[in-house]
């Protein structure tokens, strides 16, 4: 079971239906998630697992770290609100 906790706020945001998604190093670097197929042996390839849904009653944000905004596309990456 993976879970994801904000040790300062609660003891727990997410649980159940962890995902493990295999993309694009390189555009992961640019900021850019693209779903691909795994391939074997491929070094350009990273898998990302997800902590799973936020649990009842929270509200989680996906905040750009650089220009403090919030993520509003689904591919996003950044820092939990």
């Amino acid at each position: 079971m993976v879970a994801y906790g904000l040790a300062e706020n609660t003891l727990a945001v997410s649980l159940h239906g962890r995902q493990t998604l295999t993309v694009n190093k390189l555009l992961l670097q640019q900021r850019t998630l693209h779903n691909e197929l795994a391939q074997p042996r491929n070094n350009n390839q990273i898998q990302l697992v997800s902590c799973g849904k936020p649990l009842e009653r929270i509200e989680l944000r996906i905040v750009d770290p650089d220009l403090r905004t919030e993520s509003r596309r689904e591919s996003d990456r950044g820092d939990l609100a």
